[in-house]
């Protein structure tokens, strides 16, 4: 497994609950918070998240509500980038 950073815009539905789940694979899902959730047009209300996570080139990214009623959202540009290692080289 390598860690990668996962980043996406997200807002809320008009009203509707201002956070959402994202989970890897079967690990821990983590919550994201402070959605905005204005009125349309809802380009407007887009907010850019980034978070650390771990797995392989075929994990499995699920992106779901934390609540059960009104936990709409919207999701846009969505990249993972695998995290790269610094490393010390040898001075010659």
């Amino acid at each position: 497994s390598a860690t990668y950073t996962l980043k996406f815009k997200a807002c809320a539905w008009s009203k509707d609950a201002t956070s959402l789940k994202v989970q890897v694979d079967e690990q821990e899902a983590v919550e994201i918070t402070d959605l905005e959730n204005g009125p349309a047009p809802y380009a407007a209300n887009m907010k850019e998240f980034s978070l650390e996570i771990k797995g392989t080139a075929t994990s499995k990214i699920t992106f779901s509500s934390s609540v059960e009623s009104k936990g709409r959202f919207f999701l846009d540009d969505i990249e993972v980038r695998l995290r790269m290692r610094l490393c010390q080289l040898p001075v010659l």
